[in-house]
């Protein structure tokens, strides 16, 4: 729908939408909260919209 560039990688962008929230419950064994989901999400959506992913 032309929100991100084209050559966006979505799975890369999935993989650092999750990758904090999974580092949270499975490495620091803390809870994942709805705002660090919110926060990962963000993070994840500027990386790709800089076309870093």
């Amino acid at each position: 729908r032309g929100e991100l560039p084209a050559a966006v990688d979505a799975h890369e962008v999935i993989r650092a939408a999750v990758a904090p929230i999974y580092y949270r419950l499975f490495v620091t064994h803390e809870p994942a909260t709805a705002a660090d989901a919110d926060r990962a999400a963000d993070a994840a959506l500027a990386a790709a919209r800089a076309g870093i992913l």
